[in-house]
This record gives C-alpha cells, sequence and structure tokens, in this order.
C-alpha cells in the first residue's frame, strides 16, 4: 500500500509540472514495471512542445529522480491514424507496449473517457467520465470508435470490451488499415 502511495506521489509530481492548457492538453502519466515514466497528452508530446524544457527541469530536480528510483522518462508520441484521436492515455499504453515494459499506474490530469477506462481500468487512478467521444483508436489493435459512427458510444464501449476479452470485433467498431505502432523519445535517463 504505501508503495502505491509512493507512485502516485511521483505521478502527482509530474501532473502539478505538466504545463496547462486546454482539454486537448491534459497531459496523462504513466508508471512502468520497469520504473520508468511515460508522459502524453492528447495527440502526443515531443522534447519540441511547450512547456517540456520546464519540465525537465522540474524532473531533474526531483528526490524520485535523483536518487535514481525512475530510470527513465519518456514522452509518448502518437500511435496511429495519422494522429487522429490518440488520447494521451493510449499513446502512453502504446508507447509502453513499444518498450516492452508493462504499464503498472496510470493518471491523467481529467477524467478518463470510458473507452480509455476500459483499457486501463485495473491500473488508472482516474474516474471514468460517461461524456462520449467524437473519436477514439485503440493502441493496439487496427480498430477506432466514436459518436461519429452509428450506434451508441455506450455500446461501442461494450463491444470494446469484448474484443479486449475475447479479440472479436462487432459492427460497433470501426476497422482500420493500419495496425498502431507505439513510439516515444527518451526524455531523460540515467
Amino acid at each position: 500500500m504505501k508503495r502505491n502511495e509512493e507512485f502516485r506521489d511521483i505521478l502527482d509530481d509530474v501532473l502539478r509540472e505538466c504545463p496547462a492548457g486546454r482539454q486537448q492538453e491534459n497531459y496523462t502519466v504513466g508508471l512502468t514495471e520497469g520504473r520508468a515514466l511515460v508522459i502524453s497528452k492528447a495527440g502526443g508530446v515531443r522534447a519540441e512542445t511547450a512547456g517540456m524544457d520546464e519540465l525537465r527541469d522540474a524532473i531533474s530536480r526531483a528526490e524520485w529522480w535523483t536518487t535514481g528510483f525512475i530510470r527513465h522518462v519518456y514522452l509518448a508520441q502518437t500511435f496511429g491514424a495519422g494522429g487522429t484521436s490518440n488520447h494521451g492515455e493510449m499513446c502512453v499504453l502504446a508507447a509502453c507496449k513499444a518498450l516492452r515494459d508493462p504499464l503498472a499506474l496510470i493518471e491523467c490530469a481529467g477524467q478518463n473517457c470510458s473507452a480509455c477506462f476500459a483499457m486501463v481500468e485495473d491500473v488508472t487512478l482516474n474516474e471514468e467520465s460517461e461524456l462520449p467521444q467524437l473519436g477514439w483508436v485503440h493502441p493496439c489493435a487496427p480498430i477506432a470508435m466514436g459518436t461519429q459512427r452509428p450506434g451508441s458510444w455506450r455500446a461501442q464501449v461494450a463491444s470494446l470490451r469484448i474484443y479486449n476479452e475475447r479479440g472479436t470485433r462487432d459492427e460497433n467498431l470501426l476497422p482500420l488499415t493500419a495496425s498502431p505502432r507505439g513510439r516515444c523519445e527518451v526524455f531523460l535517463s540515467h
């Protein structure tokens, strides 16, 4: 229990230091099982993104960084579908898959949409939002969903859960032609 509180404190520290902004700049921070941090926002983030120099300085001064508890910090970028509907949580999840370092805990500056929540509910520190999403892309499979598609958002989320459990896709999930590929860049490393 104490370890989870320490992890949450680290994620909270990083989120407090992330640049403030509009909804699409809702930052997300993930902690991997290998004790790396993965930071992103809707549409991904890069070292050139506004505010990253200040974030790097703040992380460099944090005790959990200077003691080596966190070994690497990565910035997660878009993972597919031309960057369309790449939610921050899913950018982090796709990057963790690419790094082959499973996600242990994740926190977002806002609530998780129902689709993101379905993907990370076992490791998220956030509540689920009931607000439907215009678009959403799966971070590990070539499928998408959203309110621009026929069918209700709730039915699509239910289909997503079935897909994640069984690997079967129904008409509520739009097949994509290209598989997503998580990408990230090293932001800080010991």
